[in-house]
């Protein structure tokens, strides 16, 4: 019996193209274990790759937030377009990056150079580059007699009888849950401002 289940073992194997052919498969199975789903891009994107490059450079990628490692790999990427091999060699991406940084860096340098002959706020003292404390633009003689003809009409009023009269108004306090227990101080504040 174990001989009859062996050759037709044997019998399936042959016809499924060999111990070669399985042991492939299983390779291609076992790859994709814990989500790992960078096996399977290859053949869906592979010949779309220089739709995509077209796609990249002809957008400009903002990041909406402080962490740029999107935007940065995206350029990366572009650095080593014209690599032919289907891996990345390390020292390839070592001197690439290296050059793809060091542009980066060199140009950022160049748009802060044009900038510092107009930048008055931005001093060297010793070598060392020093911002200023900005001073606040003088106001102008129209805006200093407003100020004093605000002053001169209106009554001088304490912030919590404005808040609390305001709130009778417009009833904006609605919007806002009172903290626990502090329901009957806001009524007397109200029920004061009503007088």
């Amino acid at each position: 019996m174990a001989e009859r289940a062996g050759r037709l073992v044997l019998k399936t194997l042959e016809k499924a193209g060999g111990v070669e052919v399985l042991a492939a498969a299983h390779e291609a199975v076992s790859a994709h274990h814990g989500n790992n789903y960078l096996p399977l891009l290859e053949q869906y994107y592979g010949s779309h790759c220089a739709a995509l490059f077209t796609l990249v450079n002809a957008i400009t990628l903002e990041s909406t937030s402080a962490d740029r490692s999107v935007v940065e790999t995206v350029e990366f990427l572009r650095a080593l377009r014209g690599a032919k091999a289907v891996f990345v060699p390390e020292r390839l991406t070592v001197e690439r990056v290296g050059a793809f940084f060091r542009d980066k860096l060199a140009a950022l340098a160049r748009s802060v150079d044009a900038g510092y002959p107009s930048n008055t706020d931005l001093v060297l003292e010793g070598g060392r580059p020093v911002l200023k404390r900005r001073k606040g633009v003088e106001r102008r003689p129209e805006a200093l007699g407003l100020e004093v003809a605000l002053h001169d009409r209106l009554p001088q009023r304490a912030l919590l009888d404005v808040l609390t009269r305001t709130a009778y108004l417009l009833g904006w306090h609605h919007h806002f849950g009172p903290a626990p227990g502090s329901d009957p101080k806001i009524k007397e504040a109200l029920a004061r401002a009503t007088c």
